[in-house]
């Protein structure tokens, strides 16, 4: 079970301090331990996120900066992310593409990633919704698995398909595979459609700008 907390601290060795005159014995002050190194708890991208995890410097639970989980898009403009159709809360609420947004209510468009260990050496993550209380985003398991299954948020119960192994993708640009744990199959885009609505689905991994996130 992924250990949730959103307040991330910073801890510090405590180091003491003694000094003691027994007859004409001193005993030397003991040297006091360097602080622990802040962990990270915002980052600007999946990719600053993988390289936080790798240097072991990302707290349990770390807020992307701007929010949200971007699609390359066709022509790498990244303008559509990741969003929870009418700001739902209930399980199964669609999560599909949507242009980025910076005011109103934004919260359907804004996420944060949960450490759950490592998969193959990759960073390993929940996607937590910031609209809603403890929902994850869930590869469904109402049907068997193959290409197309939906994707939605779900209560985050943290098994396999609602952890996420993140990968460079081969684009390179520091895009990144969000690749789901139980069947394997990546974060998609169906049928390259960059507008408003597009579904969200997984599909086998492959290399085109449809499975391509920041």
């Amino acid at each position: 079970m992924v250990n949730v907390n959103r307040k991330g601290s910073l801890k510090l060795a405590a180091g003491a301090v003694a000094a003691l005159l027994v007859a004409s014995l001193a005993v030397a002050t003991p040297a006091a331990a360097a602080p622990s190194a802040e962990k990270v708890t915002h980052v600007s991208s999946l990719a600053d996120y993988m390289r936080a995890r790798a240097a072991g410097t990302a707290a349990d639970v770390v807020t992307l900066v701007y929010g949200s989980v971007h699609s390359r898009g066709p022509n790498g403009q990244e303008s559509h992310v990741l969003d929870v159709k009418n700001w739902g809360t209930a399980d199964r609420s669609v999560v599909h593409l949507w242009e980025y947004r910076t005011s109103g209510n934004v919260d359907n468009q804004r996420w944060d990633l949960l450490d759950a260990g490592t998969s193959g050496g990759d960073p390993l993550v929940a996607l937590s919704d910031r609209n809603s209380t403890n929902k994850c985003l869930d590869e469904s398991r109402d049907h068997q698995a193959g290409n197309g299954t939906a994707v939605y948020i779900y209560e985050c119960h943290f098994a396999a398909n609602q952890l996420w192994r993140l990968q460079p993708h081969p684009l390179g640009g520091g895009y990144v595979w969000i690749r789901n744990l139980y069947d394997g199959r990546c974060l998609d885009v169906r049928q390259y459609n960059y507008t408003n609505g597009a579904t969200i689905q997984v599909w086998d991994c492959h290399g085109n700008w449809n499975q391509a996130w920041a």
